[in-house]
């Protein structure tokens, strides 16, 4: 009798949803670990019990994609310490300083339940932080962020069951909590949040917050709400329902954000027409051109889809089929396209069969139409195999995509591993590698919400530094690790630049294997410069370079042109390049392919690699000599390879001539300093 008054007055006091449905039954849409502690403490649902997990397969930190430039990557656990379990792993990469990053997760030790911070400042290499880093005790759902202006967020699910931001101004090192939504009368929970920070240096928003989440209860319920910071977290406009009307009674969840070059701000969902099946149905979408102020009507951009929320992985552990966003914010060709990620079964608008695969939509207008659903991964189509819970991110810096998901291709039903799909192309074409060490069984975490095991993965990337996050059982226990890549240098065959402005201080590199041309025509190619600093480019084809009419390089802004191949060193002037920073330059310029000879690492440990590269001539008794500063030669040696190696390890430090000779005649000398 005790009980049932104990859910009378829940019901009173916050709604149908706080502790049950209308029809009775306890609420299966709401993921949140503190409402199913709260239904298990009432006798309405049970949490997962402490069960064997079953042992890790060891199958190697081998990489192998041609589209990373490392071979091995061996797994870092975030943390490892006895009674710890964690996941839902969000991560962010430093937009100043590619070597750091930050991952939060939902972590849990005995009765403490939150949102943990733990970063890194040598490439996930290893993590310093704590499991109650971020606001302490709390219900968790971490997003992490990390600005232009180097502010630390983690965006999570407060006590109190409304919205919350964690906020260092200090790398991490320490933290303070604010409020961004209280709970609404008559709401249960505001659950299943995003927390966004715009980092583009052309938009007028740069450093603006964003967070959304879905209202259960309330003047709000089940839809989507939207609030903004313009000053670091600590102050937050009234939360704006953004998914309007669209799908009736139905239910919008999983919501996601991201924003543009020109701050344009970006919210894709989930809609459920069927919230007691809860079976994905369509991927929806809103922009905002004024800085999330106000937004376009709701529309869909995946229609006739199938989730895996009911279906299921066969993993005994819950999953779904939320989607995720991602913006080229790039200077390159693609700037400004918008991708959409999920997890359907069998191909969408046919949604048939016993495989999961991951799919992605894309739009180069702003998100007004999209493209097609295309297929991500390369398993087998048909096979039975699952691909799910995938997690989009943008190179910023290059414009490469990479997506992190689990995937069952290569093991048992009840296995998984994690895998990594890049794509240099804007999403064209696609490259899977297994960047987990292990394969693994996923077992719902004890004492957490029925099948729980984490609803999302984390990556993040910068200027070819990136970061996968994930979460296994290797050890018994569920974990946060990484796996940190590089990704490789890539060429495309030909390279066109048109309708781009490079903003100070953007940086890009421009590759291309045989040709790269910049504006002409109706067409332009911009950098911009103030007097005394720019923008900054570096151009690379190995057969020609060509600055068109419409090439505008101006006063500040250096551009290097280096004929030659892929592999050039790039980003800085070369003596073998022509680079423009002293006046404004608009000309018709083609750079044909000459000798070309580069060193690196400059300085230098043990080993001098010199690169040789002259088009079509060839290269015939090819020497080299290293002098003293004063001319006396210290070692020599011939060049056999068009990427030379030379043993420096007996020089002593200091600075040093490479003379570089072909049948006798000096080509080209260049100073180098060993370490």
């Amino acid at each position: 009798m005790q009980k049932l008054i104990i859910i009378l007055l829940l019901s009173i006091n916050t709604g149908n949803v706080l502790a049950q449905r209308s029809d009775g039954r306890v609420n299966p849409a709401i993921d949140n670990q503190v409402y199913w502690k709260k239904m298990a403490e009432l006798g309405l649902a049970k949490l997962n019990p402490v069960v064997p997990v079953e042992k890790a397969v060891f199958k190697g930190s081998a990489i192998n994609s041609p589209l990373i430039a490392i071979t091995n990557s061996p797994d870092v656990v975030i943390v490892n310490t006895a009674g710890v379990t964690q996941s839902e792993n969000s991560v962010a990469i430093s937009p100043i300083n590619k070597l750091k990053a930050l991952n939060s997760n939902n972590s849990q030790s005995g009765g403490f339940l939150g949102t943990s911070g733990f970063m890194t400042a040598n490439q996930g290499t290893t993590w310093t932080g704590s499991i109650n880093g971020t606001g302490g005790n709390n219900s968790g759902d971490p997003a992490a962020a990390i600005s232009n202006n180097n502010r630390y967020y983690v965006g999570f699910i407060p006590n109190t069951l409304g919205q919350g931001v964690a906020v260092s101004t200090n790398e991490g090192v320490t933290w303070q909590p604010f409020t961004v939504a209280p709970l609404p009368a008559g709401a249960f929970v505001l659950d299943k949040n995003h927390l966004w920070v715009d980092k583009s240096v052309t938009s007028a928003n740069v450093n603006n917050l964003y967070a959304a989440w879905t209202d259960f209860g309330g003047p709000n319920n089940q839809r989507i709400v939207f609030a903004r910071s313009t000053n670091g977290g600590v102050n937050w406009s009234a939360g704006i329902n953004i998914s309007g009307a669209v799908g009736g009674t139905s239910l919008h969840q999983g919501v996601n954000i991201n924003s543009g070059p020109n701050g344009e701000v970006y919210v894709s969902w989930i809609l459920y027409n069927n919230t007691s099946l809860l079976e994905e149905n369509s991927v929806n979408f809103v922009r905002s051109t004024d800085g999330g102020v106000t937004f376009s009507a709701p529309q869909i951009i995946a229609a006739n889809i199938r989730g895996i929320r009911t279906a299921g992985v066969g993993k005994g552990v819950r999953t779904n089929s939320f989607p995720c966003i991602a913006v080229d914010n790039s200077f390159g060709p693609g700037r400004g396209t918008l991708y959409a990620v999920w997890a359907n079964i069998g191909t969408p608008g046919v949604n048939t069969g016993a495989d999961v695969d991951i799919y992605m939509v894309r739009s180069v207008n702003n998100g007004v139409s999209w493209s097609a659903p295309q297929k991500v991964n390369v398993s087998t189509t048909g096979a039975g195999k699952k691909n799910y819970l995938p997690w989009i991110t943008c190179d910023q810096t290059t414009g490469k995509l990479h997506i992190i998901y689990y995937s069952d291709r290569n093991v048992t039903s009840t296995q998984c591993e994690t895998f990594v799909s890049s794509s240099f192309d804007g999403g064209t074409s696609w490259t899977d590698v297994r960047v987990s060490d292990v394969a693994f069984t996923p077992s719902p975490i004890p004492g957490l919400a029925s099948g729980y095991f984490g609803d999302y993965l984390g990556i993040s990337a910068n200027d070819d530094v990136i970061y996968p996050v994930w979460t296994d059982n290797r050890t018994g226990a569920a974990l946060a690790y990484t796996s940190p890549l590089v990704s490789a240098d890539f060429c495309n065959v030909s390279l066109t630049l048109q309708n781009l402005t490079m903003p100070l201080p953007a940086a890009y590199k421009y590759r291309a294997e045989t040709t790269i041309t910049s504006g002409g025509g109706g067409t332009s190619f911009t950098m911009q410069g103030n007097g005394t600093t720019g923008a900054r480019a570096s151009m690379v084809a190995a057969n020609s370079i060509t600055l068109s009419p419409n090439t505008d390089i101006q006063l500040g802004a250096v551009l290097t042109v280096l004929p030659g191949p892929c592999t050039s060193p790039v980003l800085r002037p070369a003596n073998n390049s022509e680079t423009f920073a002293t006046a404004d330059i608009n000309r018709n310029q083609d750079y044909e392919t000459g000798s070309v000879v580069n060193v690196y690492p400059n300085p230098a440990d043990n080993v001098l690699y010199v690169q040789i590269s002259n088009g079509s001539k060839t290269f015939t008794g090819v020497q080299y000599n290293i002098t003293d500063l004063m001319g006396k030669v210290i070692t020599r040696g011939i060049v056999t390879s068009s990427n030379q190696a030379i043993n420096i390890k007996d020089l002593a430090g200091g600075g040093y001539f490479l003379n570089i000779y072909q049948e006798g005649k000096l080509l080209e000398t260049k100073k180098v300093i060993k370490k």
